[in-house]
């Protein structure tokens, strides 16, 4: 599948909440690398409230990057509110985590700081539906080969289906900030009557990469379902996903 191409741009963030308590600061280079505080690129301030560690991010001039909420004082665990800003200090994207997963209706905007897209991450995968008559849970792997097969199609063919996943798919922006890159392996089941069930993703890369994934693959429409001769069958697929930097 194409990869997808996306441009980075430095997020901004809030100001950290009056009444925390001031933990530590942190100093790093554009990589995220720590460095002494002469050689700074981002600064980091951690305080604390009463239920959670806040992470605020500045540029050496004091433009502010990032602000997110986590339940440790190290950022492993993301937990609460998250916002980002583009390179001109306007809101580029906010939303929830809860227990490290991005959760709820997460706001994307434009460089007018105008919504542009409002995105649920509140997924679950259908599950494909068992039947009783035997045969129909065939994968393609274990058909008889002498039998006419016919592999299932995505609505408008493999350039509507290209499509369908480049107009969709974004750079979840945590991920974005920290450049976080990789190929997410996406498994999924189209069932005897062409629906997307049973989908997840093998372990590894990052975990927003993952959730990202698996919300496009259960975003797909009804495909026409594969088939043995003139019976539907259920066939499983494997789709790689690449996110990457250019």
């Amino acid at each position: 599948m194409n990869s997808l191409g996306r441009f980075i741009c430095l997020f901004c963030i809030l100001p950290v909440c009056a009444h925390g308590q001031f933990i530590r600061t942190a100093y790093y280079d554009a990589n995220w690398k720590p460095v002494a505080e002469r050689r700074y690129a981002i600064k980091r301030v951690v305080t604390k409230t009463d239920s959670v560690f806040v992470m605020t991010d500045f540029t050496k001039k004091g433009q502010l990057l990032f602000s997110g909420e986590y339940a440790s004082i190290d950022p492993d665990v993301e937990h609460g509110h998250f916002k980002f800003y583009n390179d001109k200090g306007l809101l580029k994207a906010k939303g929830n985590y809860t227990d490290g997963e991005m959760s709820g209706k997460w706001d994307f905007y434009g460089e007018d700081e105008s919504l542009k897209k409002q995105i649920d991450f509140e997924i679950t995968s259908p599950v494909c539906t068992a039947v009783d008559t035997v045969g129909k849970f065939l994968s393609f792997e274990a058909v008889d080969s002498s039998q006419v097969e016919s592999i299932p199609v995505f609505p408008g063919g493999s350039d509507a289906y290209y499509k369908f996943l480049y107009d969709r798919l974004i750079y979840p922006p945590l991920a974005a900030m920290y450049y976080k890159t990789g190929r997410v392996i996406g498994k999924f089941t189209i069932d005897e009557e062409g629906r997307v069930c049973d989908v997840y993703t093998e372990d590894g890369v990052d975990k927003d990469l993952r959730k990202e994934t698996l919300r496009v693959i259960m975003l797909m429409p009804q495909w026409e379902p594969g088939k043995v001769g003139d019976k539907p069958v259920v066939v499983k697929f494997t789709i790689p996903m690449l996110f990457e930097f250019k």
